[in-house]
C-alpha cells in the first residue's frame, strides 16, 4: 500500500489517501468519453465535492452514483467550480476527478 496526494493543493482541503490498484488496471488509465460516467461510479453511493480555481469547497453532496451525471450537470453550471472530487462514501476513498469537457 502506498500513500497518493490526491488533493495537493494550497488550501485546507489538501488530502491524501491510501492506493489500491489491481494488478490488471496497471497496464490501463481510465479515461472515460465526456458524459461517461464508470460503471464502479453509478454503483456506488459517493460523496461529490465542487472546488474553485483556489481549491476552495463550493459544495458537495452525497448522492447514489446513478444520481452523478446530472449532479455533474447542475454543478458545472455554477461558473464558480472548476473541478470535482468523488469519493465513495462508506470507506471515504478517493474514487476520481471530474474536470470539465
Amino acid at each position: 500500500m502506498t500513500t497518493f496526494a490526491h488533493h495537493a493543493v494550497a488550501s485546507p482541503y489538501a488530502a491524501s489517501g491510501p492506493v489500491f490498484v489491481r494488478r490488471a488496471a496497471l497496464d490501463r488509465q481510465a479515461m472515460p468519453r465526456p458524459g461517461e460516467v464508470p460503471g464502479q461510479l453509478r454503483r456506488r453511493l459517493l460523496s461529490v465535492r465542487a472546488y474553485d480555481a483556489d481549491a476552495m469547497m463550493v459544495t458537495a453532496e452525497v448522492l447514489p452514483g446513478e444520481a452523478l451525471a446530472d449532479w455533474i450537470t447542475t454543478a458545472f453550471a455554477d461558473r464558480r467550480i472548476a473541478y470535482l472530487h468523488a469519493h465513495f462514501a462508506r470507506h471515504g476513498c478517493y474514487a476520481a476527478r471530474v474536470v470539465r469537457a
